[in-house]
């Protein structure tokens, strides 16, 4: 009912951008943000979330797949181990 609005908010693709970006990071995914009336008819129907993988699809303790977590997380922060010893 506040079509004046409705029309800033759409043309407002800084803010758009800033809350797709923010809900993305939150949520671990691509977001779309898109403005509508109540009033409108949804066109298109939701995105049906991801699932998670199958039980049997998991890899199971001692795998040779299996990733090593502290090497992923020295890999994804450009860093390395000087030092290992607990004393």
């Amino acid at each position: 009912h506040m079509h004046f609005h409705l029309e800033q908010l759409k043309a407002d693709t800084e803010l758009s951008d800033a809350i797709a970006a923010a809900s993305g990071d939150q949520l671990g995914q691509s977001v779309r943000v898109v403005y509508r009336s109540a009033d409108a008819p949804v066109t298109s129907e939701p995105a049906v979330p991801e699932r998670a993988p199958d039980k049997d699809d998991l890899l199971e303790a001692g795998d040779t797949d299996a990733t090593d977590p502290t090497r992923t997380v020295l890999e994804l922060l450009d860093a390395e181990i000087i030092s290992d010893d607990a004393s």
